[in-house]
């Protein structure tokens, strides 16, 4: 192979690089920090706040344990989901998508979230490792 032929290689996967970049995700990787940041933070401040109005008993009658372990599951989720896909594991999609799916019947905030994580989620499925 002469030296034309390299470089007309190299410029040939340059390209096709960078159509696979534009097909597979690259535009979405601030989406998925975004969206990872959002998760975590709300999913951290909804634990702390049910945690707190546990233990200092704001709520006693109404929160019972079993409320409480049901209730605390979803943000613990949520920040972990978040802390995932910020480091784009590739186990987290599916169930990333499934919250999301949850976020569609919190209308109308968390029916937009819930719709753009989606559609963010499977436009990138290739951005995750």
């Amino acid at each position: 192979m002469n030296q034309f032929d390299e470089e007309k290689a190299r410029e040939i996967l340059r390209e096709l690089k960078s159509e696979q970049e534009k097909i597979y995700g690259v535009p979405y990787e601030a989406s998925i920090k975004w969206l990872s940041v959002l998760l975590m933070l709300i999913g951290s401040v909804g634990f702390a706040s049910i945690s707190l109005s546990y233990f200092t008993g704001a709520q006693a009658e109404t929160l019972t344990l079993a409320k409480y372990i049901y209730v605390a599951i979803f943000p613990i989720a949520m920040a972990l989901i978040g802390f995932f896909m910020k480091r784009k594991k590739k186990f987290i999609r599916i169930p990333a998508i499934i919250l999301f799916v949850l976020f569609l019947f919190a209308i109308p905030v968390g029916t937009a979230f819930g719709g753009y994580g989606i559609y963010v989620l499977v436009k990138s499925k290739y951005s995750f490792k």
